[in-house]
């Protein structure tokens, strides 16, 4: 594990009071001096090496920690001098090597942080087991394998019925191999920001390592941070479920290594950024269920990867992107309980590995079913009720094999007698609608 670029004495002139607080503020480190504690948010300097609070990367060696005295841990029932005082206890503390040390009290550190007292009996299992790996303390740590001993992975979910108010602390970024977090469906009642993206995220290694976030489920609140394009290096990246609000930062563009994004069911507002478009390896977009309004990025065409695309349930107002049409990737599409306007494109023809299309309860679509949707040929749903298309369901539509759901509203478009159709009456977006199956055979 790397460690400050300060020798080794000047390094002990220094304690460790809050690696870096729950608060999401830096306060790293403190120097005692004549026998007074003084907190230093200040540049730290030895010879040529300065650490200041714009650093990029600070590493903090694990025996620093152990050499604290108890009073530097500033709170005797707090998470981390509770993993301390364990870490210290441990019978073969002398063998153990510095990574181990260090990814021992982060896991531990993590376990009273996240309440590890209210987890469920499989998810507590043999944790805090001195004579028992900690690749096998719990189903909620994974090892990349068992023999090397490196956490990869951690992982909590299902416990909302257990009323958890943990924080995800700064000293997870200790564990050297750690790739992927994922606290998913607990009920955790916290701020994003503050609770849950610490600043360790960001000025340590485990920016360069972090490949998945995940916190979908929970009842996170706040915004998205505008540092959070710093973990580029994401492959995965999931709010879905919060209570997050303001608007998505354009710094999201910055992590182009992205291939799936999803922050669906959230209060999220303002327009879509351009800088999306820089994701040029994302394959999964979905916003679905917040507040976002405008229009769509024309530069959107740019996701060449792009396979999955939800966006129903928002307020966006303009018409229907034409560049969509050049996302030959997409197999989902949904566009569902929004304010879209103007004519179906006849360019979604192009859109042939398209499983999905849903463009139901806009109201202000209006015009025919362009004839061209006939070579959709991978369509399985269809889904039109609600708006105000008229006309006749073309015949080359009413051919795709593999389609089971075309819905239109039946009181203006005309089901062909070849085609097997589902009627829904024109509606208002964003309310209950009654749909009814009419069977039409050749």
């Amino acid at each position: 594990m790397g460690s400050m670029k300060l020798s080794r004495s000047i390094l002990r002139t220094f304690v460790i009071l809050q690696f870096w607080g729950a608060s999401g503020q830096q306060t790293a480190f403190s120097l005692i001096e004549n026998g007074v504690v003084t907190n230093s948010t200040a540049n730290i300097t030895a010879g040529n090496a300065t650490t200041t609070d714009n650093s990029d990367e600070i590493d903090v060696p694990i025996d620093l920690v152990l050499d604290l005295p108890e009073y530097a841990l500033e709170d005797l029932i707090s998470p981390r001098f509770l993993a301390y005082q364990w870490l210290l206890d441990h019978p073969r503390l002398s063998s153990l090597t510095e990574d181990r040390k260090a990814q021992m009290y982060a896991l531990v550190t993590w376990y009273y942080s996240m309440q590890g007292d209210k987890w469920d009996e499989t998810a507590q299992a043999s944790f805090l087991n001195y004579d028992i790996s900690e690749c096998n303390w719990s189903t909620e740590v994974l090892c990349r394998n068992v023999t090397d001993g490196n956490i990869t992975y951690l992982y909590l979910s299902d416990l909302e019925t257990r009323g958890l108010e943990g924080i995800m602390p700064a000293e997870v970024a200790m564990i050297p191999e750690l790739r992927s977090i994922s606290i998913t469906n607990c009920g955790l009642d916290a701020q994003l920001e503050e609770d849950m993206l610490p600043l360790s995220f960001y000025r340590t290694g485990l920016r360069r390592r972090l490949r998945n976030i995940n916190y979908s489920g929970n009842r996170l609140e706040g915004t998205i941070p505008t540092r959070i394009g710093r973990l580029n290096n994401l492959n995965s990246l999931n709010f879905d479920g919060n209570s997050l609000d303001g608007p998505l930062p354009s710094e999201l563009g910055l992590m182009d290594d992205l291939v799936s994004l999803r922050i669906e069911s959230n209060r999220l507002t303002s327009t879509i950024p351009t800088e999306i478009a820089n994701l040029m390896e994302l394959e999964v977009l979905a916003l679905e269920g917040n507040r976002l309004t405008g229009s769509i990025p024309f530069d959107i065409g740019a996701l060449a990867n792009l396979e999955e695309l939800q966006l129903q349930n928002n307020r966006f107002n303009s018409t229907i992107p034409l560049v969509f049409g050049v996302l030959i990737q997409l197999k989902k599409l949904r566009l569902e309980d929004n304010q879209f306007s103007g004519t179906l494109p006849a360019q979604f023809s192009g859109l042939t590995n398209l499983e999905e299309l849903n463009l139901e309860n806009n109201p202000g679509i209006v015009g025919t079913i362009p004839p061209q949707w006939g070579n959709l040929q991978s369509l399985t749903e269809l889904r039109l009720g609600g708006t105000q298309l008229v006309g006749v369901i073309p015949r080359s539509m009413c051919q795709i094999l593999s389609i089971n759901i075309l819905e239109v509203n039946c009181s203006n478009v005309e089901c062909p007698a070849v085609c097997t159709c589902q009627c829904q009456q024109a509606v208002v977006p964003n309310t209950n609608t009654t749909t009814s199956s009419v069977s039409r055979t050749p």
